[in-house]
């Protein structure tokens, strides 16, 4: 569930970045950040 949740924030960052409410370079730093947390939810999440 929680994993879900992480996957839905990456949704709302790609609606922000579509439109034009962030920077490139924020949405960059943002994403990476994401798929780091989704990584370590992936790895102890049962």
């Amino acid at each position: 569930m929680v994993l879900v949740s992480a996957f839905e924030w990456e949704t709302q960052l790609n609606v922000a970045f579509s439109k034009s409410y962030t920077s490139d370079e924020k949405y960059k730093e943002l994403e990476q950040k994401l798929k780091q947390i989704q990584k370590m939810i992936s790895s102890i999440e049962i």
